[in-house]
Formats: C-alpha cells, structure tokens, sequence
C-alpha cells in the first residue's frame, strides 16, 4: 500500500468511519442522478449516481424503487459532474458513517460516447468551459467524429 493511500485509511479510521472494503478501492460506471449538496467553497459534493451494477451493497442501495431499474447510491468527493449528460467512471471505497454507507470517490472520469450525437451532448453539457449545445453543434458539423480527439489535443486548430 502507498503511503499516501496508508495515510488516508489511518485518517478514516480516526474520524470514526468504517471502511467496508478493506482498503481495496473500487470502480463503478454511473451517471449522475440529483445532487444532495456542494460547497461552492472547496467544491466538496454530494450526488446520488445510478448504475446498472448489481454488486452495489444493499445498505448502500437507495430504498426508492424506480422504474428504469437502476440502482441508486450516493457519492461523496470533490469536483463531482453534476451533469447527466456524461456517464462517469468512479473509483474509491464503502464507507459507514453518521449519514449511512456511502461511496468515496476518490478519482473519476467522464466515458465519451464514440456515437456523434453522444459527443455533441458530451461537449454541451457545460463539463468544458464556454462550450454550451450550440457551439458543440458546431465543432461536430466542422470536425466530424474526431472532434473530441481535436479538442484535447490540437484545442489551437482553427
């Protein structure tokens, strides 16, 4: 284990929360569903995220039934997407606490659909700085199926 990751469990143990496992982290794929809370501070959020994975806790599943069949959890970190325009990939622990089982999230990132309409909605759905639906209608008509490649990596390309 690093020290960084030993650090980290020590200082969760010490703040009375559980770990449920193991110190093993985790990795889901979810998409946002409501947010519950975020300082606009230090941008620390609460979500709750859906997901079709059936290896979700029981204690950490929302009691809510609906009707897409999803199951339901919250997720705790910092700079969480508060948008369900992308799915996400989430890594990190089960933790018990004074407000339930919850998922520490401590890294993720977004899984860009290779579908056009799928990267126009990823790159309108306010995750990229000054792009909003139209401009992303645009770069798609101008740049085709590589627009997301042409955005990370040649962004200076007229």
């Amino acid at each position: 284990m690093r020290k960084e990751q030993k650090w980290k469990k020590q200082m969760k143990q010490a703040m009375g929360v559980c770990i449920l496992t193991g110190g093993e982290p985790m990795l889901y794929r979810c998409t946002f569903d409501r947010k519950i809370y975020v300082n606009p501070t230090n941008r620390y959020c609460i979500i709750q995220v859906r997901t079709k994975d059936t290896t979700i806790p029981t204690e950490a599943q929302s009691k809510n039934q609906y009707r897409d069949r999803q199951v339901r959890f919250t997720a705790v970190g910092h700079d969480l997407p508060l948008t369900d325009a992308v799915e996400i990939e989430v890594e990190g622990e089960w933790m018990k606490g004074k407000y339930g089982v919850q998922f520490q999230v401590d890294q993720w990132h977004e899984i860009v659909p290779p579908t056009m309409e799928g990267l126009r909605t990823y790159l309108g759905s306010g995750l990229i700085k000054g792009i909003g639906p139209a401009t992303a209608a645009e770069i798609a008509a101008k740049f085709g199926a590589c627009d997301i490649e042409i955005v990370e990596t040649h962004h200076n390309r007229k």
